[in-house]
């Protein structure tokens, strides 16, 4: 019975780690597309949108992050993490929660960056932000990659004395805090998760009801609205907010889970994560003309050598029985 119950464990777990592998090299493929999509405009231009050079950091800092949850889902499946120096597990925690959060600062400037843009509100306040973004956008990136790092470290004090300071010399299973409520991990949540998650809700529902009225006042007005364009950002909004939200849960539900030991929890929550960095930077792609413009021409080369491989092959199958004969 126990033999039948580990067999239907290490099925469980194989399958899942081909899943979320699935998932990863999906999202290396695809952030490394946009990077070297903006890398290739910046050295033909020698300049960038200020919109694409945030795209960059982030798309960069998530193939980073992307490889570390590569190297972890490894480390888990082979069971390797359990025989690892708890020292230099949490080197390598803090390093790849640094790059999440961050990625996560990075997710939230950009999509208020798009609100702010785009938005058509007349406040003088909205006016001078608009103004004032590009000088201060890299004092931005700045203070939200100092936060993301000061947030990671909170979270590995999250023990009894700073079990990543002095209890080196354990293995991880005996250092995994039970306790949810310590301070330090609910400050790591709060500044790594919880704020960038505010703050994009808080900038999508003002552009949402800027639109709002701004549509009301032209149905009011004698011409008729072109609802298209309109809808078009209402959905980009939802869409975006809606993986901001997932990713959220997904970070909780590790976060809660992980101290009851519930398998189906935590590898809900293990998806949503991975996905995350996935899905939210296709979403970038259809609403920048550029790199629609590229996935298109990859799209189209990709094509043509398929078709110029399938002639060969056709030649050389219709040679073969010429020889014979």
């Amino acid at each position: 019975m126990g033999t039948d119950i580990e067999s239907k464990q290490d099925v469980y777990n194989m399958y899942w780690a081909i899943f979320c592998g699935i998932i990863i090299a999906t999202g290396l493929v695809v952030n490394a597309f946009i990077t070297l999509v903006n890398i290739i405009d910046w050295s033909r231009e020698r300049s960038l949108k200020l919109c694409d050079k945030v795209l960059s950091v982030l798309c960069l800092t998530r193939f980073l992050l992307l490889w570390f949850f590569l190297l972890e889902l490894i480390g888990g499946f082979m069971q390797l993490i359990h025989f690892s120096a708890f020292g230099t597990f949490c080197i390598f925690y803090i390093f790849e929660l640094s790059l999440d959060y961050f990625s996560r600062w990075l997710a939230m400037w950009l999509s208020v960056l798009y609100y702010v843009m785009i938005t058509i509100s007349k406040h003088a306040l909205v006016l001078r932000l608009k103004s004032r973004i590009p000088m201060i956008t890299r004092y931005i990136l700045g203070g939200s990659m100092l936060i993301s790092i000061l947030a990671a470290t909170s979270f590995s004090l999250s023990g009894e004395e700073y079990p990543c300071v002095q209890n080196t010399g354990t293995n991880v299973t005996g250092n995994v805090t039970s306790q949810f409520t310590q301070p330090f991990i609910l400050t790591s949540v709060f500044l790594g998760q919880c704020l960038p998650y505010m703050i994009e809700i808080i900038s999508s529902l003002y552009l949402l009801c800027t639109l709002f009225i701004h549509v009301k006042r032209r149905v009011s007005s004698a011409s008729s609205p072109n609802m298209d364009a309109h809808w078009s950002v209402m959905r980009y909004i939802l869409v975006l907010n809606l993986l901001s939200m997932c990713n959220f849960l997904g970070n909780l539900s590790i976060w809660f889970w992980m101290s009851y030991n519930d398998l189906l929890g935590i590898s809900l929550g293990y998806i949503l994560v991975y996905s995350y960095p996935v899905l939210h930077s296709i979403v970038f792609i259809p609403s920048n003309s550029k790199l629609k413009r590229e996935i298109r021409h990859l799209f189209h080369c990709t094509k043509l050598f398929c078709c110029s491989m399938k002639d060969q092959l056709d030649s050389r199958a219709q040679t073969v029985p010429q020889r014979s004969v």
